[in-house]
């Protein structure tokens, strides 16, 4: 071999080259990797400062640089085999953490947030799952839950459900089926559309469901009334309310509530721009008190029973109080429950007075006739009430006297011999004017919306006001137009009646009622589960049952010859809780229509904004729907032409 020999020197010397020049590299290396961690970190602090308008972050994009800075230190720490003692590493971590505080401190607020809510939603699926089991369901038990969502852990669906409004329904059927589970006001809850399954609620009436409100509505309405009763106490108070919405009653009732409205249809005129909705409101509320309860209660300044204490106008404030916040979360802490509660307490004092004066009167006239009411002058005597509390007041002395007597024959009481007290009639007295206020106030209000969209429907009518002399031949009002305006009258016409039914089938006032299952039983293909709050939607069953996606306003769809199947048509609800009061609501409407067009040739929209509807309490306007007035005169058909 030629060259120099190797030597052990030789290799020393080459092993110790080599090793600087790996050491050399492993420190370039690790610079490298520090002046990146650096530029990370600068990204990290940039990120997380606050911009000043065009690098701003939202939140989600926030919470992943947060995330990421994270793992790029942990890794740059523990993951490349740095030299640094463990302890070093350690400090260096704590020091960065300390460094970049708002990075971490977030990322661990989000974390830990992130794991409650996560624990909450298992719970709160368990809590469903366990009010849904009912050991005594036999084969039920296999059948699965109706499809749908229970929302957020203690909140639900209630947001949605207070934003939405009528959308609420329509959207989660659409998504879900006809039959859907929710949870609305810490209630679980499966909603109905449809009269196959509606049928099956409305007839199941104290045997698989039984009447139930949420709590705001028991407690402000009061548990005494016919809202809130079951059973046999259901049915006797029902059967005394009844009383008050006979035919006779009705014609009664008709004089005051044609005046009433008379006179607000024409005040209407001297504004603007007048409210419908808010106009309606006071008018159905003062013939509500006036003409449906005949309290006779004055306004400011005219007077009144019971020491001055209270007037119809303040009692029509306190009463808006007490409606605006029925459907409320019942904790005291809650401003609209409070509201609630003490519009109902103020309304309470106000009608004892009222109602003390009415029992004490007809106390005196039990004397004067003694048994006699018993025999056939009882009758003429309930039906010869001037107003709802004056006829159930009336019915229930005779009750007791009934009563009394067969103690006498007897010596007991039947189980099902009840009474009325004082707070039991003042709570009938306040559903009597919700049901008699807010929802026909509700139903004028969307009619006049409707002949506003379809002036082809006003037309017809005009022409049916004409033909029962409402109208003269020009087209003016008819001098002796109010004096025809008889019970008699009003049945003929029958367009008015189906422009009423139909306005009622678009936009029912409520949109629907509340049940309880008493039981697990089955609808469709899904089990309903014992204890829970079953819904069935009014406004949803139309729309379902009409086939028709939009709203169509067509009077023609009641056509006798057209009738749908049973429970496809239900503003007024069905079975054994029909709407005791749905003939009074149809001749107010009726009333109040023909007022309007007898004074005005028209009226138009003021504004798109009024097409937008709030459900809650009663469906309306949310901006009250203010409208253009044109009123009728003498020389109407100058001003057509």
């Amino acid at each position: 071999m030629t060259g120099r020999r190797t030597t052990d020197t030789d290799v020393h010397e080459f092993s110790c080259q080599k090793q600087q020049t790996n050491s050399s590299q492993f420190q370039a290396y690790h610079q490298q990797k520090r002046q990146q961690q650096q530029v990370q970190q600068q990204q990290v602090i940039s990120a997380t400062a606050p911009s000043n308008g065009s690098g701003h972050h939202d939140d989600d994009e926030y919470s992943m640089m947060m995330l990421m800075a994270l793992n790029n230190d942990t890794d740059t720490n523990f993951g490349h085999h740095n030299h640094e003692p463990v302890g070093g590493s350690l400090a260096k971590l704590v020091l960065t953490c300390l460094a970049h505080f708002p990075v971490y401190g977030t990322t661990v607020t989000v974390a830990l947030l992130y794991a409650l809510y996560t624990l909450a939603t298992i719970f709160w699926r368990q809590f469903h799952a366990r009010r849904a089991y009912d050991a005594d369901a036999g084969e039920l038990a296999r059948l699965p839950l109706p499809p749908g969502s229970v929302g957020v852990p203690f909140i639900g669906e209630t947001w949605n459900w207070l934003r939405n409004g009528a959308k609420f329904n329509s959207s989660r059927r659409k998504q879900y089926g006809n039959v859907f589970k929710t949870n609305v006001l810490l209630m679980p809850m499966i909603k109905v559309t449809g009269h196959e399954f509606v049928s099956e609620i409305l007839r199941g009436e104290h045997t698989k469901v039984t009447t139930i409100w949420p709590r705001s509505v028991q407690d402000i309405l009061g548990e005494h009334g016919l809202v809130n009763s079951t059973s046999a106490i259901h049915r006797f108070k029902r059967r005394i309310s009844s009383r008050a919405f006979t035919r006779d009653a009705l014609d009664g009732y008709l004089v005051a509530m044609r005046d009433i409205s008379a006179r607000n249809v024409a005040l209407m005129a001297t504004y603007e721009c007048p409210k419908v909705y808010d106009m309606m409101l006071r008018q159905t509320f003062d013939i509500a008190v006036n003409a449906l309860l005949g309290l006779d209660i004055p306004s400011s300044g005219d007077g009144g029973v019971g020491d001055g204490v209270g007037d119809l106008d303040e009692l029509y404030a306190t009463f808006n109080d007490l409606v605006k916040n029925i459907f409320s979360i019942p904790y005291k802490i809650g401003l609209g429950y409070s509201k609630g509660m003490n519009a109902r307490a103020k309304i309470l004092g106000l009608l004892q007075g009222y109602i003390e004066k009415k029992k004490s009167w007809m106390r005196e006239e039990t004397k004067k006739c003694g048994d006699k009411l018993l025999e056939e002058d009882g009758r003429k005597y309930i039906e010869g009430g001037s107003g709802a509390v004056d006829i159930i007041i009336r019915e229930e002395m005779i009750h007791k006297m009934k009563m009394r007597r067969k103690q006498q024959d007897r010596d007991e009481v039947d189980d099902d011999d009840f009474e009325i007290d004082d707070l039991t009639m003042k709570e009938m007295a306040i559903e009597l004017m919700f049901a008699g206020y807010f929802t026909s106030a509700s139903a004028i209000t969307s009619c006049i919306l409707e002949l506003a969209q379809h002036p082809e429907v006003f037309r017809k009518l005009e022409c049916e006001l004409q033909q029962f002399g409402f109208l003269n031949s020009d087209m003016t009002s008819s001098q002796d137009g109010e004096a025809a305006m008889d019970s008699g009258t009003i049945n003929r016409m029958s367009y008015l009646d189906k422009v009423v039914k139909e306005t009622l089938r678009v936009k029912p006032p409520v949109l629907g009622a509340y049940r309880r299952a008493m039981k697990t039983f089955q609808i469709g293909d899904y089990r309903i589960p014992k204890g829970w709050v079953v819904i069935y939607n009014i406004r949803d069953t139309h729309e379902f049952e009409s086939g028709d996606e939009v709203e169509k306003f067509d009077p023609e769809n009641f056509e006798k010859t057209t009738n749908g199947p049973k429970h496809s048509y239900i503003p007024f609800g069905g079975g054994s809780r029909m709407c005791i009061g749905q003939e009074y609501a149809r001749l107010i409407i009726k009333v109040t229509i023909i007022n309007m067009i007898r004074h005005y040739r028209k009226w138009e929209l003021v504004s798109a904004r009024s097409l937008d509807m709030t459900a809650i309490p009663t469906l309306h306007p949310k901006d009250g729907f203010p409208v253009r007035l044109f009123p009728r005169t003498q020389n109407n058909q100058q001003q057509q032409s």
